[in-house]
């Protein structure tokens, strides 16, 4: 049914993501899949790949 999806993997990120055991500290290991994913975020003007995040959101400091 979902062939295409990575087993083992929630999401694609997973691949380059990660956080200490507290959740915390998001460090990112830069590998070809997370530039593919730059990429095709910056080629869509979007930040996030289910949709651009509402304005508050990306300026959170902003009224």
């Amino acid at each position: 049914m979902e062939s295409d999806e990575n087993i083992g993997y929630v999401e694609d990120y997973e691949n380059f993501a990660a956080v200490d055991i507290t959740g915390k500290n998001i460090t990112i290991y830069p590998n070809a899949q997370h530039e593919q994913l730059e990429q095709e975020l910056d080629e869509a003007g979007m930040i996030t790949p289910f949709g651009d995040l509402p304005q508050y959101e990306k300026n959170p400091y902003v009224e």
